[in-house]
């Protein structure tokens, strides 16, 4: 099984995102990135320039959470994606989208045969739609401004002012949609026909979504509903946060060392790092860093051998197990 990582990254670690692509290509996938920081992009064009599993994505090359440069930029990398199946003769199995820090926590053979019990059906997590609950279109209608800043998400004064500036616009100027809406976790594992069902209809997501509040939430999902012939499994496969659940119209965080303890949790495919460091790992065999800033490991098996482990800024001192 050949996988397209469509990787969105917004942080400066160097560390940190060459070792999540190395996992990746070392597996034997693809990986597709838009790196927000120019000069981390530089880095990774010398690092990579002669591995050509590893894209940067140029058409965009930056992206933010709550704004419609999100889920563009993820149609606009299952595009480039597609573009060099084209060229090269092949198809990918899966495509796979992964935000700051993301990365699978299952073995390759794992992850597979998750995926195999699944066939030709594309998964993600669906909250509900606008037939279900009329409201998610009166969200949909309202106007979302200053989302392209850097401190959206966070910035009290800023969301002030969006919230003012939109209840004005909305006065003067009202949005229609007049398809089912969905709302889902914004990220998804995509068979090949979605991934050329969301390419082809690219300008749909423009049109719709642009000036709307988190449409990586919206857009996506209501546009596999609409264009795609693919089935839908229904399953929640990512751990965010620090209890391990997404919040709608919330910056995410890092996971918690509980969750990722927690063995009555619900199976995870996927993660971002934890919180806290010291995590729960018990093999003799690893050494881990003392202080981890992030780690990453199959922790539906408790004492399991990482993955991967990484330690973007403290490498130095260690502990033994």
């Amino acid at each position: 099984m050949k996988i397209a990582y469509l990787i969105h990254y917004m942080k400066k670690n160097y560390d940190e995102i060459t070792e999540n692509l190395d996992t990746i290509l070392e597996a034997g996938d693809d990986c597709y990135v838009i790196v927000n920081d120019d000069d981390l992009r530089d880095e990774l064009m010398l690092a990579y320039g002669n591995e050509p599993r590893m894209h940067l994505v140029h058409e965009q090359e930056a992206a933010l959470p709550g704004d419609l440069s999100l889920p563009r930029g993820m149609i606009i990398s299952i595009a480039d994606a597609l573009e060099e199946e084209e060229e090269n003769g092949f198809k990918y199995d899966a495509f796979i989208n992964l935000t700051d820090g993301m990365i699978p926590i299952t073995k390759k053979k794992d992850l597979e045969d998750y995926l195999n019990k699944y066939p030709e059906q594309d998964i993600y997590y669906v909250e509900k739609t606008s037939e279900e609950d009329p409201e998610l279109m009166t969200r949909f209608e309202e106007y979302a401004f200053f989302t392209n800043s850097m401190d959206f998400q966070k910035s009290k004064i800023i969301q002030g002012m969006n919230k003012f500036t939109a209840g004005v616009i909305h006065n003067f100027k009202q949005k229609k949609l007049d398809d089912v809406l969905v709302l889902s976790y914004p990220w998804f594992v995509l068979r090949h026909e979605s991934a050329v069902a969301l390419a082809e209809n690219l300008a749909y997501c423009s049109n719709n979504f642009k000036m709307c509040m988190y449409p990586e939430e919206l857009a996506i999902a209501t546009m596999l509903k609409k264009f795609s012939p693919a089935t839908h499994h229904n399953e929640n496969i990512w751990r965010v946060n620090e209890d391990g659940i997404y919040k709608f119209k919330e910056p995410i965080v890092n996971v918690s060392r509980e969750v990722l303890n927690d063995k009555n949790a619900a199976r995870r495919m996927i993660t971002i790092s934890i919180t806290d460091g010291n995590p729960s790992v018990t093999s003799p065999r690893i050494w881990i860093p003392f202080t981890v800033p992030s780690a990453f490991w199959n922790a539906d098996i408790p004492g399991s051998i990482p993955l991967k482990i990484t330690a973007p800024t403290i490498i130095a001192t260690y502990i033994r197990l």
